[in-house]
């Protein structure tokens, strides 16, 4: 079957910090509006190759479902953080990201199903389909080779995102 795709896959090599920085400033609105602070530690000159689009695609939902984690600012309690941390680094031969929120954590009866299409704890919305969760599983797994990690507590989530090294896309 043919896949059908709004714009041509661009291959190149790219700047992980570069292209995050360029997606966190993109969230800075959203993340603003939400009274959430963004933040990014790097750790590594790491460069990727594989659809940038792609990777700033997967790098903005976590970060937009980071920030939308917390409740809204006006039952805020005071010892909970709002803020969205950003890492990357080199984990032996990958290139590691993650992007940690401080919120309530991933209810226990969607973690298992968190990467299935349709699966969402947000209102459902014209924006809030349920499968922007899919949509970054396949990204890092099928177009850049890598594995996603989700850990969840009542403190927070954390989603990791290991690339292998010299990351290539089909």
């Amino acid at each position: 079957t043919a896949r059908h795709q709004l714009q041509p896959t661009t291959i190149r090599d790219f700047s992980v910090e570069q292209e995050i920085r360029s997606v966190i400033s993109m969230c800075q609105p959203t993340a603003r509006q939400h009274q959430v602070k963004l933040s990014l530690a790097s750790k590594s000159g790491a460069h990727i190759t594989g659809d940038p689009v792609k990777f700033n695609q997967l790098v903005a939902n976590l970060i937009v479902n980071a920030i939308e984690a917390y409740p809204p600012a006006a039952v805020e309690t005071v010892s909970q953080p709002r803020r969205v941390e950003i890492r990357h680094y080199r984990y032996r031969a990958q290139t590691a990201i993650t992007v940690q929120d401080f919120g309530p954590g991933v209810p226990a009866d969607l973690r298992e199903s968190i990467f299935e299409p349709f699966t969402t704890s947000k209102p459902r919305s014209g924006k809030n389909t349920g499968i922007g969760l899919t949509l970054v599983k396949r990204y890092v797994e099928q177009d850049f080779q890598g594995r996603l990690r989700l850990t969840t507590s009542r403190s927070g989530t954390c989603f990791r995102i290991y690339f292998p090294a010299g990351s290539k896309q089909h």
